[in-house]
């Protein structure tokens, strides 16, 4: 029950994390950039306009360099899902 209630967070910090860990930067100079959904599979600037997603990735990214400006590891990542788990709806990204 708690994870059907907190998935859309847990998605969110999961795209987050593997798109920092990756290295996948922003595509020259708009404001969006390149989402890792898997090893194998992202969602570039020209896809996510495609798919009408810019808007999300912009806030994923915004999300991400407040992520990195506190510099989080992945046992932090792990430890913020866990809160997410632990208390779900109270967050909001």
């Amino acid at each position: 029950m708690l994870l059907q209630n907190a998935w859309c967070d847990l998605l969110l910090l999961d795209i987050c994390s593997k798109t920092m860990i990756s290295g996948v930067i922003k595509s020259g100079t708009d404001s969006t950039g390149c989402i890792l959904l898997t090893k194998t599979h992202l969602i570039d600037a020209q896809l996510a306009e495609y798919l009408q997603l810019t808007d999300i990735i912009a806030q994923l990214y915004d999300l991400m360099s407040m992520i990195e400006a506190i510099q989080f590891d992945n046992n932090e990542f792990v430890a913020l899902k866990v809160l997410t788990l632990l208390s779900p709806g109270k967050s909001k990204f």
